[in-house]
């Protein structure tokens, strides 16, 4: 498309700011892939009272280990259809579970560490074994969904739809099983221990519900209308 619309003198200044955004979000999401790896799972489950020598250098083991993921993840990407495709699999891995996790760590307030965790391992495994399957033949892409001669990317969508619940559903179950934070702790993360200050009176149609609302009718409508 630069070739094609781009003059001579602004192909390289083109090229130099896609591969500038590039490189911007594969450091953001090694930085990313690094703390979560470091902090959240490291420290918080495994080793609860580990230096700063250890966290460093476990951040630079979780820094390598993502780089060579992510040349990995590369090779993946060659064999698929397209890089929308792509990344529709690994959304179907990586963000379905986490979405759930995430929605429920913001309005179920008997969630606990042990229910989100397993719930999120359980999601993205379940969803990375559909994947798999697929891609080795072993089960056609409509396996997985309600309607007949479905393609990949409709595929991967409802794998991430079964990932969701999946990892929703045995977070919850799991933290009807474990201790849950005491209510202190969580006052002002939980929706239900929040309490929201309204500097003034605002209009129905500015206020977050409204606008809430006419996203899920079009989204609803938009759907009805594509199927």
């Amino acid at each position: 498309m630069m070739a094609r619309y781009l003059p001579q003198g602004l192909i390289g200044l083109g090229i130099t700011s896609v591969v500038a955004m590039l490189m911007a979000g594969q450091a953001g999401n090694m930085s990313a892939f690094t703390a979560v790896w470091t902090y959240d799972l490291y420290q918080a489950v495994f080793k609860k009272n580990a230096t700063s020598e250890q966290l460093v250098r476990m951040g630079r083991l979780a820094t390598v280990a993502g780089l060579l993921l992510a040349v990995a993840g590369a090779y993946v990407a060659r064999n698929m259809p397209t890089v929308i495709d792509y990344l529709q699999a690994i959304s179907s891995m990586i963000l379905a579970p986490g979405v759930a996790i995430i929605l429920l760590g913001m309005f179920f307030k008997r969630l606990t560490p042990h229910g989100a965790f397993w719930g999120m391992l359980v999601g993205c495994t379940s969803s990375f074994g559909m994947f798999l399957l697929q891609q080795l033949g072993v089960v056609q892409p409509s396996f997985f969904t309600p309607i007949e001669g479905t393609g990949f990317m409709a595929a991967n969508f409802w794998c991430g739809l079964w990932a969701w619940l999946i990892s929703a559903g045995l977070a919850v179950v799991i933290s009807f099983f474990t201790k849950p934070r005491p209510d202190e702790e969580l006052e002002g993360l939980v929706w239900a221990l929040t309490k929201i200050k309204h500097d003034e009176e605002v209009s129905w149609y500015r206020t977050p519900g409204c606008w809430a609302i006419v996203t899920l009718i079009l989204f609803i409508a938009l759907n009805v209308y594509f199927w």
